[in-house]
């Protein structure tokens, strides 16, 4: 307790406020401190003080610094001793490597590269889907343009989501990876994509919302087929989510805007269908 209280009385001092980009923005007196702060956090780790929140701040505190690749050092120390079983320090490792990664990368042998997608493999393996949703993003915004590790990525993702379930709000690491298809490869290999996510069992909500956000957007312009993807895609996900008005609410929106016949749509959907009309049309009294 005393060693943070003590550190964070010395980052008042050194730098009252940070940067927009977390960067220390440093005064001309504070080397002294600095150098102080830093045999603090050594003192607290040689007689046994360090706890997991503060190998953090000591890492982060490199990394305000500017010093990138002594926060690299002291993150790959830190996460072979005591602290090995730290999700948080291995998603900060994680990133750091990222980051050291993407400096180099067109200049990076293949050897360097596996070796750290080796590392990132373990960490994402290990980690929740919703506690490394910015490492995701982040490992797959690298990769992208690497066909070989992308593929991987995409295979560790079907093992996390059956393992943690995709999310039905917030993150959703199914639609970020068909997002990225998307940007990359065009409109074809995303619906590929999100075919295979969907095979999964209990596919999320957000999945459903982006791919239909997807195919809306295609049909919206006249694209048959696409309209054709967002029914089937209604279809799929109210024979799962049949209680979300807001579905419901959506799918005859679409229906309306592409002048579909309303006798047809009860007939398709019966009396579920004609149900929610009449809740649409009770909501809006």
């Amino acid at each position: 307790m005393m060693f943070d209280l003590y550190i964070k009385f010395l980052m008042d001092v050194i730098s009252p406020r940070s940067g927009e980009t977390g960067v220390l923005e440093l005064a001309s007196y504070t080397a002294d401190y600095i150098t102080h702060l830093q045999g603090v956090y050594q003192r607290a780790e040689t007689i046994g003080c360090m706890t997991e929140d503060l190998a953090c701040k000591y890492i982060s505190f490199h990394l305000q610094l500017g010093r990138l690749h002594d926060a690299k050092q002291l993150a790959e120390k830190l996460c072979c001793g005591k602290f090995s079983d730290s999700i948080e320090l291995w998603l900060l490792r994680a990133s750091i490597e990222v980051r050291c990664l993407s400096r180099n990368f067109p200049s990076s042998s293949e050897a360097d590269i596996h070796s750290i997608f080796k590392l990132l493999k373990g960490v994402l393996i290990k980690v929740p889907i919703s506690e490394a949703e910015n490492l995701w993003l982040m490992v797959l915004k690298l990769f992208m343009n690497k066909r070989k590790y992308f593929d991987k990525l995409v295979e560790i993702s079907f093992v996390s989501i059956v393992k943690n379930l995709d999310s039905e709000s917030g993150f959703s690491l199914s639609s970020a990876i068909t997002n990225f298809v998307l940007q990359k490869d065009g409109i074809q290999h995303a619906r590929e994509m999100y075919k295979r996510f969907l095979a999964l069992p209990h596919p999320g909500l957000m999945l459903y919302r982006n791919c239909l956000e997807m195919e809306r957007s295609l049909a919206s312009l006249g694209d048959k087929d696409c309209l054709m993807n967002a029914r089937k895609l209604y279809e799929s996900a109210l024979a799962s989510y049949d209680q979300n008005v807001s579905l419901w609410r959506d799918y005859y929106a679409m229906e309306a805007k592409v002048s579909f016949c309303w006798s047809t749509c009860m007939h398709q959907q019966g009396r579920t269908f004609l149900s929610i009309s009449y809740f649409l049309v009770g909501a809006s009294l």
